[in-house]
């Protein structure tokens, strides 16, 4: 990748080094040896890694800008990180599309061999480092709700959290309701 940055005179690529040399570090890796798979797969591990080292919040940005224009110089190689993604999860992403946890499903895919194996503590862990940096509590939320949903559609949200798999069950049905209403009624005219 820093050959094809070179070869294209990339106006940042002194930065590009210096992102690649810290990735090769957290790799144990040289930036040479580096294949764009492992770098995808865990990109928010290295953002960890940089944060734990003490680099400020804009430093870890600009690394992160950084590693998308890798990733962006891959994909001009042809690089495709759907191929990272198993055959079952593809009918999932592409109805994540639509949907707004496109970026959920595809960590989740990339984490997972089959969707079934997704569970609620790598959801929440998942939710957990977006929160850390900066996603609200409210996008999260929307976010683990969708594909949980999601999963549920395709029949494999094996290990969703309880409270989603009852649904609205928690309610009352109206019909219910009113007979319900009724028949205490009845009691207490008939005292």
């Amino acid at each position: 990748m820093l050959a094809e940055a070179a070869r294209i005179h990339h106006p940042g690529l002194p930065m590009l080094q210096s992102t690649a040399a810290l990735l090769a570090t957290y790799f144990a890796s040289t930036p040479d040896g580096l294949h764009i798979d492992t770098v995808f797969r865990d990109l928010s591990g290295f953002r960890r890694s940089l944060s734990n080292l003490r680099y400020s919040a804009s430093s870890i940005g600009a690394h992160g800008i950084r590693m998308r224009s890798l990733i962006f110089i891959a994909k001009s190689l042809q690089w495709n990180s759907d191929g990272l993604i198993s055959p079952e999860w593809r009918p999932l992403l592409l109805a994540a599309k639509g949907s707004r946890c496109v970026d959920l499903v595809r960590e989740m895919a990339v984490t997972f061999s089959n969707p079934e194996d997704a569970t609620h503590e790598a959801v929440a862990e998942w939710a957990q480092r977006r929160l850390e940096m900066g996603m609200s509590f409210g996008v999260t939320k929307v976010k683990r709700s969708a594909l949980w949903k999601l999963l549920g559609r395709f029949g494999a949200a094996k290990h969703a959290p309880p409270s989603l798999m009852h649904g609205k069950l928690y309610s009352t049905p109206m019909e219910e309701r009113a007979t319900s209403v009724a028949s205490m009624q009845s009691k207490t005219r008939s005292r």
